[in-house]
């Protein structure tokens, strides 16, 4: 399973998530924000700059608000038979700490 393409164009490097986007069912079925730290599954942050990406592992959902608008998250629910990985942008993660 791919869940991330990086392609170079000659201005920004560009990040294409490949999770579930179907988000208010990751919210509901994870809680992810009804925790104070996400211990087991924490959320993993895009950052693109001109020739490279850096992943970062953020394990407290408040953080988020510390990323530029529009930065590509994954969450991942862990559920009882499987695992789905989710993605959305911090503004929508944002949103719902608020």
């Amino acid at each position: 399973m791919i869940l991330a393409r990086i392609n170079h164009t000659e201005t920004m490097t560009r990040i294409t998530l490949a999770g579930r986007t179907d988000i208010d069912e990751y919210f509901k079925l994870s809680g992810v924000f009804e925790r104070e730290r996400l211990t087991h599954t924490p959320l993993l942050v895009f950052i693109a700059d001109q020739d490279s990406v850096t992943v970062r592992i953020v394990d407290t959902p408040t953080d988020l608000l510390s990323f530029p608008d529009e930065t590509p998250v994954m969450g991942q629910w862990a559920g009882q038979w499987r695992s789905d990985f989710f993605q959305f942008t911090e503004i929508s993660g944002a949103a719902r700490v608020c």
